[in-house]
């Protein structure tokens, strides 16, 4: 039996991802940490698709992309070249995209944390709700529309928030980049609203809330946290926003939601999720939305939960 060797596909940005390395690096297992847009800068490429040589040339080392028995696929991202027309980038961006695609492939019988193809079609969220009600999850009313008075329907009879269908990043070249949180619709909002004509728009009724939940799942292991977001008022509606970090503490789900949480995680063919639910002002747990690639080193840094330690008990776990 091969001995295990992880490849670690994000970018150099990715912080979360160090905790990862910290603990292979602690129980000296082999890895590469594959910074994607590092390819055409430090990192080249050799494709022999005759021999099948998949081969990454990092400075003096080779590295065999075939050697891997797992993948822990973070967040890759696209080199920034200067100089180029905006044709010339989007180019530029479509063929490293391609290039991407098929080393996924030539990896696609390793072992994946998760795969590519599962975070795809789990990052959607119209998606997700239909899965959520298929499962029985208890969830809010929500509404897609660009349609005015649909819209001032939802809104006019449900204290509403609106929020993006995707994320919210917003990332500028040569610009500060930006992060669009959940809001409130306010009167503004309404009066503007045929602006919505352009993009259809996520509606969803505002949930009098207790608490927010953010369950982290690696494989089968549930890992389960209670943010107390009610007592700032900056964190009453997307906690994110808040300027102090809200206490958090360890909680333990009900066998029943427990069950649901992995049949969530088994329907997108995930191994790892991070899970948002509030707790209503009748205890009740409301799903939100799943993020099958979210962040979680804040929770293992404030709370000595081993995060890092369950996903690398899975990566080696041959």
């Amino acid at each position: 039996m091969n001995s295990p060797k992880v490849l670690i596909i994000t970018n150099k940005e990715d912080i979360t991802v160090d905790f990862v390395v910290n603990e292979l690096n602690g129980r000296r297992i082999d890895f590469y940490r594959l910074n994607t847009e590092d390819i055409g800068e430090t990192l080249d490429v050799y494709i022999n698709l005759d021999s099948n040589n998949f081969l990454l040339y990092d400075e003096d080392k080779v590295i065999d992309l075939n050697s891997f028995t797992s993948v822990y696929y973070r967040r890759p991202k696209a080199p920034q070249i200067a100089d180029l027309t905006v044709g010339e980038q989007v180019y530029y961006i479509r063929e490293h995209e391609a290039l991407l695609e098929g080393i996924y492939q030539f990896l696609r019988n390793k072992k994946w944390l998760n795969n590519v193809y599962s975070i795809r079609l789990a990052e959607n969220k119209i998606y997700q709700q239909i899965i959520a009600n298929e499962i029985g999850l208890l969830t809010p009313k929500r509404i897609i529309t660009n349609e005015r008075n649909e819209a001032l329907n939802f809104v006019n009879n449900e204290t509403a928030i609106f929020k993006p269908m995707k994320n919210g990043f917003i990332e500028e070249v040569n610009m500060n980049s930006k992060i669009l949180f959940t809001n409130v619709v306010d009167e503004n909002f309404i009066n503007n609203i045929s602006s919505i004509k352009a993009l259809p728009v996520y509606f969803q009724n505002l949930i009098h809330k207790r608490s927010d939940i953010r369950v982290t799942v690696v494989d089968e292991i549930i890992n389960a946290v209670e943010i107390d977001s009610q007592n700032t008022k900056d964190a009453e509606i997307d906690w994110r926003k808040s300027k102090e970090i809200p206490k958090h503490k360890i909680i333990t789900l009900d066998e029943a939601l427990k069950r649901q949480v992995l049949e969530l995680c088994k329907r997108f063919d995930l191994r790892f999720a991070a899970i948002d639910f509030i707790r209503n002002t009748n205890n009740e747990m409301v799903f939100l939305e799943i993020n099958p690639n979210g962040q979680w080193g804040w929770i293992e840094k404030l709370l000595k939960i081993d995060i890092s330690s369950q996903i690398v008990d899975y990566m080696v776990c041959i």
